[in-house]
Order: C-alpha cells, then sequence, then structure tokens
C-alpha cells in the first residue's frame, strides 16, 4: 500500500464518518468489527516483525542424529530468494473494474438496491450469469 494511501486511513475520523453517512446499525457494526481484525492484525505482525528470525543450526547438529537433514535444510534456508511480483497490471485491471462499477450504480442507481437485498438474503450469485458467461 502507498504511503500516501496509508496516511489517508489513518487520518479517517471513524465515528464521524459512520454519522455522515448514516449507515445503519448492522453496517456500523461490520465496520467496527472489521477494524478491530485489522488493529489485532497489526499488533500480530508488529510482533512477528520483532521476533527472533535466525536459526541456531549448530543446536539442532547436537541434538539430532541425521545431520544431512540439517545440512540440506540449512542450504534451503540460505539459497531461498523471495520472488518480486510486479502487482501494477492486476492494479491497474482492479481500478479499471472500480471505475466500470461505479459509472454503472451511476447510471442504474436500481442496482445498488438489487444488491444490498441479495446481501440480506445472503444470495451470492446473480441469477443467469453462469448461464450466460460460464465461468
Amino acid at each position: 500500500m502507498a504511503a500516501a494511501a496509508r496516511s489517508a486511513i489513518h487520518s479517517i475520523d471513524w465515528p464521524k464518518l459512520t454519522v455522515s453517512l448514516g449507515l445503519q446499525k448492522e453496517t456500523i457494526l461490520a465496520l467496527q468489527a472489521f477494524r478491530k481484525r485489522n488493529e489485532e492484525a497489526r499488533r500480530a505482525l508488529a510482533a512477528l516483525k520483532e521476533q527472533k528470525t535466525q536459526v541456531n543450526f549448530e543446536h539442532y547438529r547436537t541434538i539430532l542424529k541425521n545431520k544431512g537433514i540439517v545440512n540440506e535444510a540449512e542450504n534451503a534456508l540460505n539459497s531461498f530468494k523471495p520472488t518480486k511480483v510486479d502487482l501494477d497490471k492486476q492494479l491497474k485491471i482492479i481500478e479499471t473494474f472500480e471505475e466500470k462499477a461505479v459509472k454503472v450504480v451511476k447510471a442504474k442507481p436500481e442496482i445498488v438496491d438489487i444488491v444490498e437485498k441479495m446481501v440480506k438474503k445472503h444470495r451470492w450469485a446473480v441469477p443467469g450469469y453462469e448461464e450466460t458467461y460460464g465461468y
């Protein structure tokens, strides 16, 4: 996530936002639960980042009979190189999709009501979609 986006997220006044948007009680509760899970995940991530990441292979060599497996594990760890993935293309596709979705909702505002009703009824599939588009 870009630094500007992180900064924007931290600057949101959540209580004011929920009141100003006139959100329903269920939506507010779901948003609060999401924020709580997010903060717990952030704390867990921070705790994991603080943990020691070095493996003492000499310790395992002294306690295990099979020294070869320890050597193999050490070689695998030392040769591991994380792969960097360029997500710009995927993010651009998502942004394009979001822009189209916003235009569709502006053109046909009744879609929001239809989707809300479907979600309340726990219906996640659009009738006729599979027949028209398949998987």
